[in-house]
């Protein structure tokens, strides 16, 4: 596993503030009241709901989060459907369901450039706001950007893959994780998206992206899993959830098929695509087959500069680019990860939900998944959306489009489990 970086990269001074404020709080005081709002055939199920999870949970957009982008993820929208008080940015604590909301422009601000990395406001990736005040007594998203699965319920884990999102730990959730605060809110109601991040860890990594020491093998995804779930069902209180499974992080299009830019090159003369970018290798488990997947933080480099007329060759044996074999390995594990996640659903009573299910039906439509670099300079939306208009600036986190997707895909299992009418949120 990598290194485990400093804490102090983002926040300094300002996590300290922060956790002094949550450290404050008692457990009484964490306890929100019963909602008051929720529809007489929901007050038992979900009057206190709890969302675990990660980046996308928590609403990172852009490589970036704010108050904005965390106001516009599915819990908040889930929430709200099911007729509890979430906060706004003009009354950021209710009674019944908070988010710790971080002021605009964010932490880091997202990026609105991803060819130049400009950040809302001008600002950088070491811009880091302070939490939005008043602070609320007790948060119900407890999902941070990174969260790995073991980070759910061990705040320090030596077996666990450090990075400088580790600083959302103490930022966002005071020095606890997410089981300990979940514990104290003693939900009726919760949903868990964890393990996609386990595999971004890998797709992100700069120098080796298809090293499978970067992310968790099975056994041990299933060991962690398993641990989080006996802490879940300890609590007692929990009387329905959701378990979401794992992204097929391959299909993200932060990460591009090598046939991709092997059609670009027949477009551009000064771009040279080896034949290994082509390769394919079958998935083990499946009767599918992975390809070569080239990551935008090194294809976008060449591709620069072979736009800027400079001879360019991209060869996919480099240990930056992801083998066919390496892809097919990915893909395997993360199945068997969904695997380990359907059954704890099935084990616990709770829904189960894929969410590559829905991430097929987007790539369907290549205006919603479009990778790099299949979009032009003359397309409107190079800039605004250029991974489609279901990503966000970055090609791995949801738009707040998608988010809308996503929440209405858990309304609907929760309809279809429990027999509830929860109205879904309208679409454009």
């Amino acid at each position: 596993m990598a290194r485990r970086n400093s804490l102090n990269r983002i926040v300094g001074g300002v996590a300290l503030s922060t956790l002094l404020l949550l450290s404050a709080c008692d457990k009484d005081a964490l306890t929100p009241p019963t909602a008051s709002n929720v529809p007489a055939e929901l007050q038992d199920v979900f009057t206190r709901y709890v969302a675990i999870g990660n980046s996308i949970t928590a609403g990172m957009q852009g490589f970036g989060i704010s108050d904005a982008t965390q106001l516009q993820a599915y819990p908040v929208l889930l929430a709200q459907q099911l007729g509890l008080d979430v906060p706004t940015l003009a009354n950021p604590v209710t009674k019944e369901f908070n988010v710790p909301l971080l002021q605009g422009p964010g932490c880091p601000p997202p990026i609105i450039n991803i060819f130049t990395q400009e950040r809302i406001g001008g600002a950088d990736q070491t811009t880091c706001l302070y939490r939005t005040e008043p602070i609320p007594e007790f948060i119900n998203n407890l999902a941070f950007p990174g969260a790995d699965v073991a980070e759910t319920f061990d705040y320090y884990d030596p077996a666990v893959a450090g990075s400088f999102t580790d600083v959302f730990k103490t930022f966002l959730l005071g020095g606890r994780t997410q089981l300990e605060i979940a514990t104290e809110l003693e939900p009726t109601f919760i949903t868990v998206w964890i393990g996609s991040g386990d595999a971004l860890n890998a797709i992100q990594d700069q120098a080796d992206p298809g090293n499978a020491s970067i992310y968790p093998d099975a056994a041990q995804f299933a060991a962690w899993y398993s641990e989080l779930m006996d802490g879940l069902d300890a609590i007692g209180s929990i009387l329905g959830g959701v378990l979401i499974g794992a992204v097929q992080v391959g299909g993200a299009p932060y990460v591009s098929v090598g046939g991709a830019y092997f059609q670009a090159a027949q477009q551009i003369p000064t771009l040279t695509v080896d034949a290994n970018c082509l390769a394919t290798a079958p998935i083990p488990g499946s009767a599918q087959t992975a390809s070569v997947l080239v990551p935008f933080h090194y294809g976008a480099v060449l591709m620069g500069q072979a736009a800027a007329g400079i001879p360019t060759t991209l060869d996919c044996s480099v240990p930056q680019v992801i083998t066919a074999t390496e892809a097919a390995a990915l893909i395997a594990t993360i199945a068997q990860y969904n695997a380990v996640i359907e059954q704890a659903a099935d084990d616990l009573g709770w829904i189960y939900v894929d969410p590559n299910e829905l991430l097929l039906q987007l790539a369907q439509d290549p205006t919603a998944i479009r990778p790099f670099p299949a979009f032009s300079d003359l397309d409107p939306q190079h800039l605004t959306a250029p991974f489609g208009w279901a990503l966000s600036t970055d090609g791995l986190h949801p738009s707040a489009s998608a988010q809308v997707l996503v929440a209405n895909a858990l309304i609907a299992a929760i309809n279809a489990e429990y027999g509830t009418t929860i109205d879904l949120i309208a679409t454009q």
